[in-house]
């Protein structure tokens, strides 16, 4: 790995919204970065538990790690994603000028549990009702 990312950090980051993650849940991705699969579990929508990859790319913490949703499948026609990589979506849940390099794991991970939830109400109301460019404000 030609950088650096302190597991120890993110996962103390990462448990403000994911209690449960450990060291066990990180890895070393094929293209060389570091990975985290976490879940989110909307209850009270008609998904049972979103798996999401969180990827730490070199430019991390200055640019948003990314984030991919490997289950469920997700919509073809969902709003805010930004690529697609063998079924796996790339998930919009900051635009990177907003980012900022103070953010940590738990800013991303609170950032993305809101993308999942606002995915969520998408598909029972086909509404996107959530502002990723004003969302920070409300968590810190």
């Amino acid at each position: 790995m030609a950088y650096s990312v302190d597991i120890s950090e993110e996962i103390t980051e990462l448990r403000g919204v994911i209690p449960n993650v450990s060291r066990s849940d990180f890895y070393e991705l094929n293209n060389g970065n570091v990975g985290v699969i976490v879940y989110y579990k909307p209850t009270e929508y008609q998904f049972d538990t979103f798996e999401i990859l969180i990827e730490y790319t070199p430019g991390y913490p200055d640019r948003p790690p990314n984030a991919w949703v490997l289950d469920p499948e997700i919509d073809s026609n969902s709003p805010h994603i930004w690529e697609w990589d063998n079924g796996d979506p790339r998930i919009c849940f900051i635009k990177p000028a907003n980012w900022d390099s103070s953010y940590t794991s738990y800013d991303a991970a609170a950032m993305i549990k809101s993308w999942v939830w606002a995915y969520c109400n998408w598909t029972k109301t086909g509404s996107w009702d959530w502002d990723e460019v004003g969302f920070l404000g409300h968590i810190i």
